[in-house]
C-alpha cells in the first residue's frame, strides 16, 4: 500500500506552566522597557466578555 511507508509524528507530552502569584510577580519586577507595558495591561481588557479572543 502507498502509505506504508509513512512515518507518523510523535506526540509530544507537555505540560501546562503555572506560574503562582508571588512569581509573576517576581518576573514582572525584573521587566524593563515595552516588555513591562504590554505585561502591565490586565489580561481582562485582551480578552472579550464572552471568552473569545
Amino acid at each position: 500500500m502507498l502509505l506504508d511507508s509513512v512515518v507518523r509524528a510523535q506526540t509530544r507530552h507537555r505540560l501546562p506552566v503555572v506560574l503562582s502569584t508571588a512569581e509573576v510577580r517576581a518576573v514582572r519586577e525584573q521587566l524593563q522597557g515595552p516588555s513591562a507595558l504590554v505585561v502591565g495591561v490586565p489580561i481582562r481588557q485582551w480578552v472579550a466578555p464572552d471568552g473569545s479572543s
